[in-house]
């Protein structure tokens, strides 16, 4: 035998010898288990959980991470699905009481889809223990992708909240997801604290909540500030008896909003669709549609308090029939916050004072471009409309805008 043909044979023996990680297995429900936690214990790492068409209310148990009930727990590495594809044909119900699905601390590769979360109630708990009345994770990797979160509840703010969904350090994707009806304290749709991770092509709609009804994208003792990126989502009459109806960004984190709708969102103080504070916020692509303020800022409220600045980046936006009752229909900002804004339109705004906006002393906006006039605003504002070309498009075309506007 030849030198090289033992090397070979030698070389597939060890192959053979090295143990094989085992291939991933589909567990179905009810067909393999009875029940849902069931087959979700049985699951490892790669596996998935099927579930077939129905209204599951079976399991019941504590969570080992704070003293939340709750009726699922996801491990790490396992994907929950329904059967279907359609959301609508499964349901986890959580009748009132305790959290529909907690994932175990830290847990990766965690994947949720096709599945709806309902009937989730934190407000028996505590404010830490009270997070997430439809999902709470904590620190890991996690995917949510054409899932319903609607009718769910919780009663806490400031580390709780998120009564749809709540995120807390780690990575997430949530893509295709709707956050319905859900009700809070604070931050009812969905709650991003501490997370890098992006949002696409949601719907934050009817969801009620002391501030940030739709979602909140906010930091945590301890914790990295949250970075997170929101594409293609509409934020649509969500109501807030605080701030902040749509959509609320601050303490420290970056969000970037991209061809997003905020429309009829409503405020019964300030932001009637969203509100940033000693946050990074770029919203570029987005339109700005008959929300509502009870104070300041019938579509945007940005704030400085802690440090280092707010600052508030609006590129190729349009915002129309925003009103507020006292002060900024479209846009209102606080001292030491920074707003900069370029090609964006400013049409039918309303308030006594500042129709399109308002810059309280020590706040600045730069606006170059842009679809407004001075006589709109209210402090130190500057519009620029001298150089308004566009690149990829013809010179000319600079010019005529500059006309135009």
């Amino acid at each position: 035998m030849s030198r090289s043909v033992t090397v070979l044979l030698l070389a597939t023996g060890l192959l053979l010898a090295l143990p094989r990680a085992p291939d991933a297995a589909t567990w179905r429900v009810p067909e393999d288990f009875g029940g849902i936690q069931a087959a979700l214990n049985a699951a490892t790492f790669g596996d998935t959980v099927l579930v077939a068409a129905g209204t599951y209310t079976r399991d019941l148990q504590f969570s080992p991470l704070d003293r939340v009930q709750t009726r699922y727990i996801m491990r790490t590495g396992v994907v929950l699905a329904g059967a279907t594809g359609d959301p609508a044909d499964v349901v986890l119900d959580g009748q009132g009481h305790g959290r529909v699905v907690t994932c175990e601390q830290g847990a990766t590769a965690v994947v949720l889809r096709d599945l709806t979360l309902t009937g989730g109630n934190t407000t028996f708990y505590g404010p830490t223990d009270g997070a997430g009345g439809g999902l709470a994770c904590w620190d890991g990797e996690v995917t949510l992708a054409n899932c319903v979160f609607r009718h769910n509840e919780t009663g806490w703010k400031n580390e709780g909240g998120g009564a749809g969904a709540y995120l807390r350090g780690g990575t997430a994707r949530v893509t295709g997801c709707l956050f319905l009806e859900n009700i809070a304290t604070d931050s009812a749709g969905l709650r991003r604290a501490g997370l890098q991770g992006t949002v696409e092509d949601c719907v934050f709609q009817g969801n009620a909540a002391g501030g940030a009804a739709g979602m909140a994208v906010a930091w945590g003792p301890g914790e990295t500030p949250a970075d997170v990126t929101v594409t293609r989502c509409r934020f649509v009459g969500n109501t807030a008896s605080g701030f902040g109806a749509g959509a609320t960004v601050w303490q420290w984190c970056t969000a970037r909003f991209v061809q997003c709708e905020f429309r009829g969102n409503e405020a019964q103080q300030s932001a009637g669709a969203l509100r940033c504070g000693d946050a990074d916020v770029t919203v570029e692509g987005c339109l700005f549609a008959g929300n509502t303020a009870g104070t300041e800022g019938g579509a945007i409220y940005c704030a400085y308090w802690w440090g280092p600045s707010s600052t508030l980046d609006l590129r190729d936006c349009s915002f129309t029939d925003n009103t507020a009752a006292v002060s900024g229909g479209a846009v209102h900002l606080l001292p030491d916050a920074v707003l900069t804004g370029w090609n964006t339109d400013f049409t039918g705004n309303a308030a006594p004072v500042g129709a399109d906006g308002t810059v309280e002393a020590g706040g600045a906006a730069a606006l170059a471009c842009c679809l407004t006039s001075v006589d709109l605003w209210s402090g130190n504002v500057t519009v620029d409309n001298t150089e308004c070309a566009v690149p990829s498009e013809p010179a000319s075309w600079g010019g005529l805008k500059a006309l135009y506007r």
